[in-house]
């Protein structure tokens, strides 16, 4: 009987104890909403360090690209230039025949005729500018109307074309002026703005200027922006 009452008294030991609330661990909501606020906040922070990062990088590749093309572009016009014999040394001089409405000549010159170089060619060799069309992108685009080259730089005077040097040419020059002794093209300083010339009298030499704008995003924002502005003296090696 005692042992038996002995046996009763342990399992109704065993039973409080084990009827007594387990304490688990684990996180309270408090905790839990004070930790998703933190996180969201780093996460904040983290992605506004990204966005900064990757609109770093994407200005600093938008700019060494439009630096480079700018510069390829004067590079190429200057040979040109040098390869001049005459050059219209103010803008009623440009033959605007082959320049469409609504453009704006910016430089003209003859070349001596590859053929036959003690003669010059009768046409212009013109750049323009004008607002973008088909893929180009704007605001304003640098056109030339010149004989057609090949892959070595050889003039093909038997066919005159239409093409297009560089686009993404923008903004109003800061001062359009030029030195003392050279003719500004445009002439109008309300039509200066993208790319215009210098040339001195007599078309001696030719100051080429030319800025260049891309826009990182579709707003019109300033701080989207980058500018590349370039500036070059260019002489023929021979003129009349």
């Amino acid at each position: 009987m005692r042992f038996y009452l002995g046996d009763i008294n342990h399992l109704v030991r065993l039973q409080k104890k084990s009827a007594q609330p387990v304490r688990q661990a684990g996180f309270t909501i408090t905790e839990v909403l004070l930790a998703s606020s933190m996180m969201v906040i780093v996460i904040s922070v983290a992605g506004d360090a990204v966005i900064n990062l990757l609109r770093s990088n994407y200005r600093a590749n938008a700019g060494a690209e439009i630096e480079n093309n700018l510069n390829r572009t004067l590079e190429f016009v200057s040979d040109e230039v040098r390869r001049a014999r005459i050059i219209a040394d103010k803008e009623a001089d440009i033959v605007t025949t082959q320049v469409p409405t609504g453009a704006r000549a910016v430089l003209a010159f003859q070349i001596p005729n590859p053929n036959n170089p003690g003669q010059t060619l009768p046409n212009q060799i013109v750049y323009y500018t004008k607002g973008p069309e088909n893929s180009l992108t704007g605001p304003r685009v640098l056109w030339r109307y010149g004989p057609d080259l090949d892959a070595n730089g050889n003039y093909n005077i038997n066919s005159w074309q239409h093409s297009p040097v560089t686009d993404r040419l923008a903004a109003a020059a800061s001062n359009p002026n030029c030195p003392t002794g050279f003719t500004r093209i445009p002439a109008n300083p309300a039509d200066v703005d993208d790319f215009y010339a210098c040339v001195r009298n007599g078309g001696r030499q030719v100051i080429l200027n030319a800025n260049a704008e891309v826009n990182l995003t579709t707003g019109d924002t300033d701080k989207d922006k980058v500018n590349y502005s370039v500036s070059t003296r260019v002489s023929p090696r021979a003129t009349d």
